[in-house]
């Protein structure tokens, strides 16, 4: 069966000086690797590189290809480009802003990000932008967001390619904010809970009906994100929901109430957490019919991004 990760995360903390102190011993030591830097600048490196290890990771799952983006770390176009030009067969990438995040007060790095994410799509042929974690933009106000993500959307618009939002809750109340240019350190910052709610995600869905929107991890595994992420999908046609770690019970629901065609597979594997096993019996457990789950683990973002499926 052909199976399609829309979530993967293989090149890691990059230009952090060290790991969040409340995961000392839970991540393993990295495999380095000199990756190049946007515009010409020299290679960094050593970097935090788990490309082979990920594909090696889909063979044994059976899986065929997988989507490449930046997580809580904005790696550089350039880091993912690398990934795909090693296993072009394998793996596509969604574009980021890099370190660059937009903001309406900000026009010199709002058109900084922008050329970031168009040079992605544009020059290296990324498939989409993501990950995009909404809590980066406060503090504007939550159900003022669409403001601040209107530079991406539009860029999205413009090249006809999806978004792909992470929703969920974490045990970690912190964001991480870079600080300085290239090489420099992150730090944390509050997080509220409301900049974890798919339902601000509605205003973006209104004002951009002809962009595709992937809600991550079907908005939560708490009831309330996912009934959010729920509601905007039966509102808008253009919003897909992502099955990454989601309680088998809210995969199935959003089989029923939305339909197998909008829902997409996925793993957000990293380094310090293999999940294909874990969501792939998920998608199992769901009590799924083979039509539905031969969609959802692979067709749906395959037709989604213009992939022929084997």
């Amino acid at each position: 069966m052909f199976i399609f990760d829309t979530q993967s995360h293989p090149i890691g903390l990059m230009d952090v000086d060290h790991y969040p102190a409340s995961q000392p011993d839970s991540i393993p030591p990295p495999t380095l690797a000199e990756i190049p830097t946007p515009y010409g600048r020299p290679a960094l490196g050593p970097r935090d590189w788990d490309v082979d290890e990920m594909i090696a990771e889909m063979d044994q799952h059976g899986i065929s290809k997988a989507v490449v983006m930046c997580g809580s770390i904005q790696v550089t176009n350039d880091n993912l480009a690398e990934a795909v030009r090693l296993h072009p067969d394998r793996l596509l990438a969604f574009a980021s802003y890099e370190h660059y995040q937009p903001d309406s007060l900000d026009a010199a790095t709002t058109g900084k990000a922008v050329a970031a994410m168009e040079r992605g799509i544009a020059q290296l042929g990324f498939r989409g932008i993501g990950e995009i974690h909404w809590d980066r933009f406060s503090p504007t106000p939550p159900d003022q967001m669409y403001i601040e993500v209107r530079p991406i959307l539009e860029v999205c618009r413009k090249y006809g390619v999806p978004v792909y939002f992470h929703m969920s809750v974490e045990p970690l109340t912190h964001r991480i904010r870079r600080v300085g240019e290239e090489g420099s350190s992150w730090k944390y910052h509050p997080a509220p809970l409301p900049y974890r709610d798919p339902v601000y995600l509605d205003a973006v869905a209104i004002e951009y009906p002809d962009v595709p929107i992937l809600v991550g991890h079907m908005g939560g595994r708490f009831r309330r994100h996912f009934e959010g992420a729920l509601m905007l999908a039966l509102r808008h046609r253009n919003v897909y929901l992502t099955t990454v770690n989601a309680p088998v019970e809210h995969i199935a629901e959003a089989v029923r109430e939305v339909g197998a065609d909008r829902i997409l597979w996925g793993s957000d594997w990293a380094r310090h957490r293999r999940w294909h096993a874990d969501n792939l019996s998920a998608l199992d457990k769901a009590s799924l019919t083979p039509a539905q789950k031969e969609a959802i683990l692979g067709r749906n973002l395959a037709e989604l991004l213009g992939i022929p499926v084997p």
